[in-house]
């Protein structure tokens, strides 16, 4: 698990239906390597653009699943590990929140991070139940809390 405590990813999401359909156009560009987002002035190529530097950062490009497993992931291994882990969404109405997070449950592909997590999480929830089970977890030391989770 990373030494960090917290980790500032940004993600920016594609132009809505409304948004295309007013023409407008999207003023940022993003360096994922470095985690830069860069924000051109959207009428005047003469103000330079407006550099923020990030953890990490994605493009409208990225999918779900590929900020799930650069991101999500090592954090619920994290988790099954002993450790806490949170993540949270924040931005403004309209910016992608809740499509990252829940998703498109109808689409696989679309699914957000919380499916994932569930999936992931009860995987190994599963995998440890199993070892107890078969007769291995008598060379355990272990305990079920009463929420659920394992000590």
């Amino acid at each position: 698990m990373a030494a960090e405590s917290v980790r500032v990813i940004v993600r920016c999401r594609p132009l809505n239906t409304r948004e295309l359909e007013l023409e407008c156009k999207n003023i940022i560009d993003i360096v994922a390597e470095t985690g830069q987002c860069s924000i051109k002035h959207p009428s005047d190529k003469k103000f330079p653009p407006k550099n923020f530097f990030f953890d990490g950062a994605f493009d409208i490009s990225s999918t779900t699943e590929q900020i799930y497993s650069d991101i999500c992931y090592p954090l619920v291994e994290g988790v099954t590990e002993g450790y806490n882990g949170t993540i949270f969404a924040y931005g403004q109405t309209g910016c992608g929140k809740s499509f990252t997070m829940q998703g498109i449950s109808e689409d696989a592909s679309q699914r957000g991070i919380i499916p994932r997590f569930k999936m992931a999480y009860g995987s190994c929830l599963g995998y440890v139940y199993s070892i107890f089970n078969n007769g291995q977890g008598r060379k355990l030391a272990h305990s079920v809390i009463v929420d659920g989770g394992i000590k």
